[in-house]
Order: C-alpha cells, then structure tokens, then sequence
C-alpha cells in the first residue's frame, strides 16, 4: 500500500474518534445544563416568602450539594473527554510521522493540527471546561450563604 493510501485510510478512523468524543462533550454539557436549570428552579422555589416548609434551607443545602457535585463530576468528565480528542491527535501524528507521511490535515506544512489549528481548538474548548467550573463557584457560594444563614 502506498503511503498516501495509508494516510487516507487512517484518516476516517481518526476523524471519527475526534467527531466522537466531540459528541461526547455536547452530551455532557447539555445534560449537565439542563440537571443545573431545574436545581436553580428547585432552589429559587424555597426563597419565595409564600413557599414555608420547615426544611427550606435543609433542602437548599441538599440541592446547592448536588449541584456542586454534578458541576464537579461534569468538569472531571469534559477534561477526560479532551484528554482522548488530544490523545486521538497525538496518535494520529505520531502514525503520520513514523509513516513518513504529511498527515491530511497539515494544510502543506509538517506538523499535523488538532482540528483546524491546534491553538484554536484549545481556546474553543474553554467554554466546556469553564461552564462548569462557573457552577462549582456559584454553587459554592449559595451553599456558604445557606450554611451561614442558618
């Protein structure tokens, strides 16, 4: 096989691992968006003065709780998930150069991208990993403005 044909049939096996793990991430910051709407909505619900049960801020504790550790668990799963689209990329590169062959997506150069640059695609990951390190702040904050209401 030549090496031009390798390149190429490696090249879908790559780029599905990549639009994969792509998946992955959107799954998971729209589920995880969708589970914090409803624990804002259940924990605003207890500050309304017509709302009186006599666990409001037991049950505030337990949703900011949750809510913090979700935001925990979805940032660990996101930084998993980029780790396996870099790692997916160090493969495919490290194929492409022990086959002494320019990979597809190094537009000319040597040196394969991650995605159209490799310094863009770091950056358009900022928003899935920052969105949930945002709620951990803010559900740290609620929850020590509940504890120290108490």
């Amino acid at each position: 096989m030549e090496k031009d044909e390798q390149a190429y049939s490696e090249w879908p096996i790559y780029n599905g691992r990549q639009k994969f793990e792509h998946e992955l991430i959107d799954r998971k910051i729209s589920w995880f968006l969708t589970t914090q709407g409803i624990l804002f909505a259940a924990y605003g619900i207890t500050l309304d003065d017509s709302v009186n049960f006599g666990h409001a801020r037991d049950f505030r504790t337990v949703v900011a709780s949750i809510g913090l550790a979700l935001s925990v668990a979805t940032v660990v799963g996101v930084a998993a998930v980029i780790n396996s689209k870099r790692r997916s990329f160090l493969a495919y590169r490290d194929f492409c150069k022990k086959q002494r062959i320019v990979p597809l997506e190094a537009h000319g150069g040597s040196e394969a991208q991650w995605g159209v640059s490799t310094p863009n695609t770091w950056v358009t990951l900022i928003p899935d990993v920052a969105t949930p390190v945002l709620f951990i702040v803010g559900w740290l904050v609620v929850l020590l403005i509940n504890l120290n209401s108490r």
